[in-house]
C-alpha cells in the first residue's frame, strides 16, 4: 500500500511537469507568432510619410524593398486599355498594370483580374497556365441587384476558383472604393461661383427597383416646389460633356448641390462616383438617397453630405435646402472639413484599390481601417466642435425634426 501512494505521488510530480512543459510551449508559440506578426511592415497610425517601427522593418523600408521587384498585374477584360493607369512606386511598391493576356506565362505576373462584366468560361485563361502563386481576383464596381440577372454566368466560378475580391464593399479582400481624385482644399475657389441649386444627372430611370424608386421619391421634391436641373436620357437633356473631365466637374461646381441619387437600396457600402466625384470633388454638396447613412458616414469627411433619411419627408427636406439656399453661413459649414484636409498626405486619397492589391503582393499588410473615414476621424478633432453642434442646432430650428 505504501508502494503504491509513493508511485502515485511520482506520477502526478511527473504528470505536472508534462503539463508545465506543454504551457510553457504553447507560450513561445504564441510569442513567436507575435514576434512574426510585428516583423511585417505595416501602414502606422498617422497616415502620413513618416515611419513607425513595427519590428526591424518601417513602411518606407518596405516600399524601398518593393520599388526594385518587378510584379505584374494583368486587368483580363479591360474595357478601355487606353485609360489603364500606372501605380505610383512610392506609395504602392513596383506592379505594372497590363492588359496584355500573354503575359500570364510571365513569371513576373502575380495577379489576374477579372471585371464581372467580361466572364464567359470561353473566354477565361486556360487551367493549365494558372500557376499556385499567382492571385486570381474577382472585381466588381456594382451592387448585388445590377449584378443578379448575371448569375448564370458566375456558377462555373463559385468553386473557389478565386483568391480574392476587390470590390466597393469595406470587408472585400482588397477595398476598392469609388473615386481617387483629391478635392479641393480651399474653399473661396468655388464658392464664389455658384450660380445655380442643384443639379441631377441620370439616365437609369426604371430599370431597376432601386430607380424607380430614386425617382418617385426626386418627383415629390419638386412638387415641394424645388428647383433642380435636370440631365441625362431620364430627361432627354444630355450633357456633352465628358464624363470625369475638368470640364465636366466645373460643370457640376457652378451647383451648391448634387443629387447623389444611386440605382440600388440600401446595398451595403454602395457609394459610387456619384457621391465622390459629382459630388466632393465637384465642391457641391450631395443629397443621398439608395446607401445607408451609417455606410456613407464610413467614407464620408465630417458634416459633407445631407442624407434623405433624415427627414420625415421630401417636403421637409425641400425646405432645409431652400433653407440652406439662402443661409450662406449654415451653407458654408458643409465645406469646412476641406480647409483641414491635407492634400500632401497620400493617404488622404481615395487609394485605387490596385494600389493596396500591389502592397499585398510585395507583402506589405495594411493593419489599420482602410476606408476613408480612418483618416476624415482624425481631421474632424482639429475642427471646432461649435462647427457641428452649431449646424445641427441651426437646422433643427429651421426645419422639422429629422426621424
Amino acid at each position: 500500500m505504501f508502494r503504491y501512494i509513493l508511485m502515485m505521488q511520482r506520477f502526478k510530480k511527473f504528470a505536472c511537469i508534462v503539463i508545465l512543459m506543454l504551457i510553457v510551449c504553447y507560450v513561445m508559440k504564441i510569442n513567436k507568432k507575435q514576434q512574426l506578426k510585428h516583423l511585417q511592415p505595416q501602414r502606422n497610425n498617422s497616415g502620413t510619410k513618416e515611419t513607425t517601427k513595427f519590428g526591424i522593418m518601417t513602411l518606407q523600408d518596405a516600399l524601398n524593398v518593393a520599388k526594385l521587384k518587378e510584379k505584374i498585374i494583368i486587368n483580363w477584360c479591360h474595357k478601355r486599355p487606353h485609360k489603364l493607369k500606372q501605380l505610383s512606386k512610392d506609395y504602392c511598391g513596383w506592379c505594372t498594370m497590363s492588359t496584355n493576356k500573354s503575359l500570364i506565362t510571365d513569371p513576373r505576373t502575380a495577379a489576374v483580374i477579372f471585371h464581372n462584366n467580361c466572364m464567359m468560361v470561353d473566354e477565361m485563361p486556360p487551367d493549365h497556365l494558372r500557376r499556385p502563386d499567382m492571385y486570381y481576383i474577382w472585381f466588381n464596381r456594382e451592387s448585388p441587384l445590377s449584378i443578379s440577372r448575371k448569375r448564370k454566368y458566375f456558377v462555373a466560378f463559385e468553386n473557389n476558383y478565386f483568391n480574392a475580391t476587390m470590390t466597393y464593399r469595406r470587408d472585400s479582400s482588397i477595398y476598392a472604393p469609388y473615386g481617387s481624385r483629391e478635392v479641393n482644399r480651399v474653399i473661396s475657389k468655388f464658392v464664389p461661383v455658384k450660380k445655380r441649386l442643384g443639379v441631377w444627372i441620370v439616365s437609369n430611370c426604371d430599370r431597376r427597383f432601386g430607380a424607380k424608386q430614386r425617382m418617385k421619391y426626386f418627383k415629390e421634391l419638386l412638387k415641394s416646389g424645388l428647383k433642380v436641373d435636370t440631365y441625362g436620357r431620364c430627361f432627354n437633356q444630355p450633357v456633352n460633356l465628358e464624363w470625369g473631365s475638368e470640364e465636366f466637374f466645373r460643370f457640376v461646381g457652378d451647383y451648391k448641390f448634387y443629387f447623389a441619387f444611386e440605382n440600388s437600396f440600401h446595398c451595403r457600402d454602395y457609394v459610387t462616383e456619384k457621391f465622390i466625384q459629382h459630388g466632393l470633388y465637384s465642391g457641391t454638396i450631395p443629397i443621398v438617397w439608395g446607401p445607408k447613412k451609417s455606410d456613407v458616414d464610413a467614407i464620408a469627411p465630417p458634416h459633407s453630405f445631407i442624407h434623405v433619411e433624415d427627414f420625415k419627408s421630401a417636403a421637409d427636406l425641400a425646405n432645409y435646402i431652400s433653407y440652406l439656399d439662402k443661409n450662406n453661413t449654415a451653407y458654408m459649414e458643409y465645406h469646412e472639413w476641406r480647409k483641414y484636409l491635407q492634400l500632401t498626405d497620400p493617404y488622404a486619397r481615395s487609394t485605387a484599390g490596385a494600389c493596396r492589391l500591389c502592397n499585398v503582393l510585395h507583402g506589405i499588410e495594411d493593419g489599420t481601417e482602410i476606408e476613408m473615414r480612418s483618416y476624415y476621424v482624425r481631421l474632424i478633432m482639429r475642427m471646432a466642435p461649435s462647427i457641428i453642434e452649431g449646424a445641427m442646432i441651426m437646422r433643427n430650428s429651421k426645419t422639422t425634426s429629422p426621424k
